[in-house]
């Protein structure tokens, strides 16, 4: 086709072939070099159609431009910043109708795209930001193309990011958010100079559901570093899952209190959010606290974490001792808490050092049983029995719940087997007493006890009477069961 320039005009796939053949940059640069500079005409009105662009580098002035991939051409001024030439893409795209739908379109990103200090606001539907180049498993910006950072803006439904590495990616939360996915995704959140969380889930107004996120791998650095940051107080948020692996390590330069989840007051998690393979790693730095793999703050009435669940989970303590796994604040009013573990692995190294599996400051909950709920686990590294269960501070709407860890800190005898405080009366590994209060039910938990004394009687756990004996030798109880000692004085208790 000519031009009346006299040019050839190119068809959209002759020229993407031409172009990105075989990742070769350098050669597509050339070619789009010699595409004529111009500004595009607008198509005549009619169904809008789904469009893609390609920003790229001008080596031979050190400038970013954008082309129009469907008609070849290179559209716009070429900017020395490459988040503009994004943005002014992102905004050539189809904009949303009046239901928050668009057909969108695909925005191709050069290796050298390298943008140290802006954000690009994706505020329509189906928008794509794609590497040119399939990445592999690291976490550093090269070969990926670097975009400080990337904010979901309003209602937005649909597209994928892929192959990018930025500071951070941040939902706002404005109108509902959904059906994106996240894939091959690397973050280095680095405060206070740059942004300090890696993946933020913020606002209010809208929800925040149906979002995959695939292959992400997060390096915490700077000054309180937080890895995912759910901050959304929508009820209808959740169905966020990370498939593949979640990798969250910290690196030299992360100090003050790092963070590697992290609930923020106010959130409520309304849907489930899952891992399938997370990998939280404490090391390489020499400043700072033990950091929290996952950390719940101070919740208001009815806010919290409804269903996280986690396929696998791997920590890895090669800094300081203690960390826990999880650490629940005190909260302002009731709340929610739920997660399970189906799979625990713990290496803790240097020696001496400790890992707990729970520190929780609250007594405040809805009236739901929430839990902590480990299925299976074990731990490596110098120390044996360098894994320990830590404060579960069970109420009687929060249980803690551990299947087979092997090797856990051995509980054996329990010097302060009881905890008799108002709905927290329990008998195991996590009390603060030595004797019960005579005539109370106390249930067992977070593991199974046998006692031994004078006489008890045992219930299931809908307090119906099991059997009572004038004097115990090793009765054992299994989790959730009740047991109401005869007097105040006089009972061993073995955590099993």
């Amino acid at each position: 086709m000519e031009r009346a320039s006299g040019g050839v005009r190119r068809s959209r796939r002759s020229f993407v072939k031409a172009g990105i053949a075989g990742g070769a940059i350098i050669a597509g640069a050339a070619l789009l070099k010699a595409a004529p500079i111009t500004t595009a005409v607008a198509p005549a009105q009619g169904y809008p159609q789904y469009a893609s662009y390609l920003v790229w580098l001008d080596g031979d002035i050190s400038k970013f431009r954008k082309t129009n991939l469907k008609t070849g051409l290179v559209e716009g001024t070429a900017n020395s910043d490459a988040a503009t030439v994004i943005q002014e893409a992102i905004n050539a795209l189809p904009p949303n109708d009046a239901n928050g739908n668009s057909v969108g379109g695909e925005i191709w990103l050069s290796t050298d795209v390298n943008d140290t200090d802006s954000t690009v606001n994706i505020d329509r539907s189906n928008v794509s930001l794609l590497a040119m180049r399939k990445t592999g498993p690291r976490n550093g910006n090269l070969p990926r193309p670097h975009v400080m950072r990337i904010q979901y803006v309003g209602k937005v439904r649909g597209g994928v990011l892929r192959g990018l590495n930025c500071r951070q990616i941040a939902f706002d939360g404005t109108d509902n958010q959904q059906q994106m996915s996240l894939e091959n995704i690397s973050l280095h959140p680095q405060g206070p100079s740059f942004p300090s969380v890696g993946l933020q889930f913020l606002g209010s107004a809208g929800y925040q559901q149906y979002i995959n996120i695939h292959n992400l791998e997060i390096t915490l650095d700077g000054t309180d570093g937080i890895g995912i940051e759910f901050a959304n107080a929508n009820n209808g948020s959740g169905h966020i899952d990370f498939s593949g692996h979640t990798i969250i390590a910290t690196e030299a330069g992360a100090a003050g209190s790092p963070v590697g989840i992290r609930f923020s007051t106010g959130v409520e998690t309304g849907t489930p959010i899952r891992f399938d393979n997370l990998s939280i790693s404490d090391q390489g730095r020499s400043a700072g606290a033990a950091l929290k793999p996952i950390y719940m703050q101070s919740q208001p009435t009815n806010k919290g974490l409804r269903q996280l669940n986690i396929k696998e989970f791997f920590f890895l303590q090669h800094y300081t001792s203690p960390n826990y796994l999880f650490t629940i604040d005190a909260a302002t009013g009731p709340a929610w808490f739920i997660a399970t573990v189906e799979e625990l692995a713990v290496w803790d190294d240097p020696s001496p050092s400790v890992v707990y599996i729970v520190n929780n400051m609250n007594t405040q909950w809805m009236t739901r049983e929430q839990l902590l709920r480990i299925n299976s686990g074990c731990k490596g590294g110098p120390d044996v029995g360098g894994l320990a269960l830590g404060v579960p501070n069970q109420h009687t709407y929060f249980r803690a719940y551990l299947g087979k860890i092997s090797p856990l800190t051995p509980f054996g005898r329990l010097t302060n087997p009881f905890r008799s405080a108002a709905n927290q009366q329990f008998v195991g590994a996590g009390g603060d007493s030595a004797n019960p209060i005579a005539g109370t039910d106390y249930r067992v938990g977070p593991t199974p006890v046998a006692i031994s004394g004078p006489g008890l009687t045992i219930k299931d756990p809908a307090a119906n009477t099991i059997k009572t004996v004038t004097t115990a030798t090793g009765e054992y109880v299994p989790t959730g069961y009740l047991v109401s000692f005869a007097q105040m004085t006089g009972y061993t208790v073995f955590g099993m």
